[in-house]
């Protein structure tokens, strides 16, 4: 980023009043990644900003919302405010800018049953819906997710002056035992969310049973395998829940999710899924780090996190 953070608030405050009309007095920055830019307008709207050369993809992003909206999908989507020239998107310093409505409620918490029950349930019921959904060519060009998991061993060794050994060996095992497990795993495809970690999912504020009522960031959405997404949510609950014995709320997740839809996947098919997201993550966040656009330690981080899920898959077995 070749301008500072403060140019790229001026000009948001700048865009937000001049396209929208809003109020710019209490304008808060509270993401800002390499591609994806978001700052809160008071409390209750968001004003997003992404590189046009995203253009495709952003305006991809925004009709799936708005057709989910449309067909009432059980769980509110950010909503886009047009902007007042009649469009969706502004275009201005080779971004597009945007502004959707704040979806109200809070972030599940990984560590409680109750609100990973709710969240397993919501992403059961949330694939019914999306199965029968006419969402246009979804498919990614790269491939779906879990075929890019193959791709960890090459990359690691292609690039093996940044590892250890023993990250090699780790990796190179990780690839072999998720491509054996994958392969007896039904490989239907639908459409998905792509990335319904805690983060993008939102469930009831007040006091009382746990209800998702909102999910989040549809920008990874995609013709793609079921269990990523539910593969997604368990990563939450082994990484982020901070529970002595977080392996045992994977059979939670699992007999949720099974509660609303119909599958035959065994927990240790769900390890095996998650084993192949972090794998992913390894190249995701790799080709990050050395085009310049992520932290070195999200890269080198990742057979630590390969090593812990394939210790679980293995005791699973």
């Amino acid at each position: 980023m070749s301008e500072s953070i403060s140019y790229w608030s001026e000009t948001a405050k700048r865009l937000a009043k001049e396209f929208w009309g809003k109020d710019v007095s209490d304008i808060e920055r509270v993401q800002l990644g390499h591609n994806h830019w978001t700052w809160r307008l008071g409390s209750d709207f968001y004003l997003h900003s992404a590189a046009a050369e995203r253009h495709a993809h952003t305006e991809r992003e925004i009709e799936i919302r708005a057709f989910l909206a449309h067909q009432r999908f059980p769980w509110a989507v950010p909503r886009t405010v047009p902007a007042m020239n009649g469009g969706n998107l502004v275009n201005e310093a080779e971004r597009d800018w945007w502004i959707t409505v704040r979806v109200p409620g809070r972030h599940p918490d990984p560590a409680s049953a109750a609100d990973t029950a709710a969240v397993a349930r919501a992403i059961g019921a949330m694939h019914a819906v999306l199965a029968d959904a006419v969402l246009g060519d979804l498919r990614l060009p790269e491939g779906p997710s879990m075929t890019w998991a193959p791709s960890a061993t090459e990359f690691i060794t292609r690039h093996a002056h940044r590892f250890t050994q023993r990250d090699l060996d780790l990796v190179t095992a990780a690839a072999a035992e998720f491509s054996s497990r994958w392969a007896a795993i039904d490989q239907s495809m639908q459409p998905v969310h792509g990335d319904p970690a805690f983060p993008n999912i939102l469930v009831e504020s007040s006091p009382g049973p746990s209800a998702v009522t909102g999910i989040l960031d549809w920008e990874q959405v995609s013709l793609d395998f079921p269990l990523v997404d539910l593969a997604t949510v368990g990563t939450s609950v082994i990484f982020w829940s901070g529970l002595p014995d977080a392996r045992s709320q994977l059979d939670h997740v699992l007999a949720n999710y099974k509660s609303v839809r119909d599958v035959d996947w065994t927990v240790a098919d769900l390890l095996a899924g998650m084993l192949g997201c972090k794998l992913e993550s390894l190249v995701h966040h790799g080709r990050r780090y050395l085009s310049g656009q992520g932290p070195q330690d999200m890269m080198t981080g990742q057979p630590e996190l390969i090593s812990r899920v394939l210790s679980l898959l293995r005791k699973a077995s």
